[in-house]
């Protein structure tokens, strides 16, 4: 049998030890969904940048469209360039980013009950 050494811990250090263990995963938590509420805002800038580019392309489109109507000179001839620009379509995980926050929610609510039971 292989010699085994235990240490007493007092109730109140073994108390004090596991508040400070779950407001510890309460922070981590709080971090993480400050991590998601940053990545989800990224995606909306993205999303905003994209949609500005589009509208940019549409009145570039509309500019273009409208100078071949217009009667025009060389000068005007050596300014015009067509740039082709893609356009990106729109995926975004709604669900999935809802999943994920409610899962948080609730193990932020169930630490939170442990450490009120402690208290």
């Amino acid at each position: 049998m292989e010699n085994s050494v235990y240490s007493k811990i007092e109730y109140q250090d073994a108390l004090f030890a596991k508040k400070h263990i779950l407001e510890t995963q309460i922070n981590l938590l709080n971090t993480m969904n400050s991590i998601d509420n940053y990545k989800d805002l990224r995606k909306k800038e993205m999303m905003l940048k994209l949609k500005l580019k589009n509208n940019l392309k549409s009145i570039k489109d509309g500019i273009i469209r409208l100078n071949t109507h217009l009667p025009q000179t060389k000068e005007m001839k050596k300014h015009i360039s067509i740039k082709k620009v893609k356009v990106y379509g729109r995926g975004y995980e709604n669900r999935k980013q809802s999943e994920r926050a409610s899962s948080i929610e609730n193990e932020l609510r169930d630490i939170r009950n442990k450490l009120s039971q402690l208290s």
